[in-house]
């Protein structure tokens, strides 16, 4: 039941996803090479409505900075700054094999875009990266 349930989930994906492919190619051929059309249409899509390119920029900046200082007048400006901690990290200490995969096994399967590699990876090849 469950190789059923991945192979609709693998089609509906792949479904999605060349859907959505021939969507963009159309409108990437629709704009041709005029960018700015295809540019609009992104803003549109990701909800920025405001043209900030016929302001000036200068001008939109000092306004959204004297906004925020009308809306925090109590607040001290600039912020105080922390005293700087006065701590080193000095010594390591080995770690063995087993503790090594131990940590990586028990860490959450979870990645984000600036890791050099993804967790489900590192876990599958952990015993690889262990031995070398």
């Amino acid at each position: 039941m469950i190789a059923i349930a991945g192979f609709f989930f693998r089609n509906r994906f792949q479904l999605y996803r060349t859907v959505k492919q021939e969507y963009w190619l159309d409108r990437l051929s629709q704009h041709g090479r005029s960018s700015a059309p295809l540019w609009r249409s992104l803003s549109s899509l990701l909800g920025r409505k405001r043209d900030v390119a016929s302001e000036d920029f200068a001008s939109f900046f000092t306004r959204k900075i004297d906004t925020v200082r009308a809306a925090t007048p109590d607040k001290p400006i600039p912020p105080p700054t922390a005293d700087p901690v006065h701590c080193s990290l000095s010594a390591f200490h080995r770690l063995s094999e087993a503790d090594v995969r131990r940590l990586i096994m028990s860490s959450a399967i979870k990645s984000s875009t600036l890791d050099p590699v993804p967790t489900f990876m590192l876990r599958e090849f952990v015993d690889v990266l262990v031995l070398t």
